[in-house]
């Protein structure tokens, strides 16, 4: 019986490497499936590095930045941490996944998750986020995004450290956080111009290709939405010596076609009259989305003075040039670039400079606090 059994086994074996050798050869070069690489994205996700920070120690150096495509090389990162910040703000655009054939999200995130340069930094630096239309899974996305509530479960996944300030349930990723000592204290608030935006409205009377968005004049349109402005005006009573505001999309921004505040200005106007109620003699906004840098800066009729320092991007750069800007300070910046942040809490004011690849400032400016 035994020898039956062995007989049995030899002929098994003898099959199978027969049949082995009728399969075609693997080729070395391909790339097996996603389902096949090991991790799962969620793992690769969950195995990143996420640095905390001190909420009570001072801020002294914040770096910023945005328009990151996990597709292409991101050498910005190393630049950007030899400058050793205390904390890196993200403005949104931070992975490219507005397109069907690059969704889910999840799976994007990981493939930026897997950067080396990425890893390296962010085992190193603390992180806060806030997203715009690409990781938000909509290319000129707002209220009408189909994915949106994917997008923001993404979001909380890939960004813990922020998902902790999100209350769950909250509709978009608006929060904030203070940090610094009594007479240090730095107010953050990451704005949503997403989730509740209303629809754009396309130009109808363009003078060039780039006249893409018209200014509406329909009032009851919004881009932050109800409760994201109550939250702003309760957030805005809180006391602090230094406030940023991150916008994904320019404040100040007038003159371009693309993507601004100014879309709609009745919203715009609405901000400058909460500052003037929460008695705000200056604020500093801090953009992305243009893969272009530009520093501007205006007074509102109400008193407030407004920097508007846009920081974009880490790897997607512009071609446009000549392009005109009523507010900015120095020239507009296409290459790679990001933004540095230096407070000087003896003098009250802020250093702002934009910093190209290799690390030279190609633009600056000092915000009185």
């Amino acid at each position: 019986m035994k020898s039956i059994v062995n007989l049995l086994l030899l002929l098994t074996l003898a099959f199978s490497l027969g049949a082995c050798s009728q399969l075609p050869k693997a080729d070395p070069t391909a790339t097996p499936p996603d389902q096949e690489l090991g991790p799962t994205d969620a793992d690769v996700i969950a195995s990143l590095p996420s640095m905390t920070f001190d909420e009570k120690k001072d801020l002294e150096r914040i770096t910023f930045g945005s328009c990151s495509d996990q597709k292409r090389p991101q050498p910005l990162w190393t630049t950007i941490l030899t400058f050793k910040p205390q904390l890196h703000l993200n403005l949104g655009d931070n992975i490219y996944a507005s397109k069907p054939d690059e969704r889910p999200l999840l799976k994007v995130y990981a493939k930026q998750a897997k950067l080396p340069e990425y890893i390296a930094f962010r085992s190193v630096v603390p992180m806060l986020s806030t997203w715009d239309d690409h990781d938000y899974g909509q290319n000129d996305g707002g209220a009408d995004n189909p994915v949106k509530d994917e997008a923001l479960k993404d979001f909380r996944a890939f960004y813990p450290v922020d998902s902790a300030m999100i209350p769950e349930g909250r509709k978009g990723v608006y929060h904030s956080v203070i940090i610094g000592k009594l007479g240090h204290k730095v107010q953050i608030l990451f704005l949503d111009t997403r989730y509740n935006r209303s629809p754009l409205e396309k130009n109808q009377t363009p003078k060039h290709a780039l006249d893409i968005f018209q200014a509406t004049k329909d009032k009851s349109k919004t881009i932050l939405g109800d409760e994201q402005w109550t939250w702003l005006d309760k957030e805005l009573k809180k006391p602090a010596d230094l406030r940023i505001l991150i916008s994904s999309i320019q404040f100040l921004g007038e003159d371009h076609g693309f993507e601004k505040w100014m879309n709609f200005p009745h919203e715009r106007e609405r901000m400058f009259e909460l500052f003037k109620k929460r008695r705000l003699k200056s604020v500093l906004i801090i953009s992305g989305d243009r893969h272009a840098g530009e520093i501007s800066r205006m007074k509102t009729p109400q008193g407030t003075v407004i920097t508007d320092i846009t920081a974009s991007g880490i790897n997607k750069t512009s071609t446009i040039e000549g392009e005109k800007n009523r507010h900015r300070i120095g020239d507009k910046y296409n290459p790679e670039n990001f933004g540095l942040a230096d407070i000087d809490w003896k003098k009250k004011e802020v250093k702002l400079q934009l910093i190209n690849l290799e690390g030279k400032p190609v633009s600056e400016t000092i915000h009185k606090m």
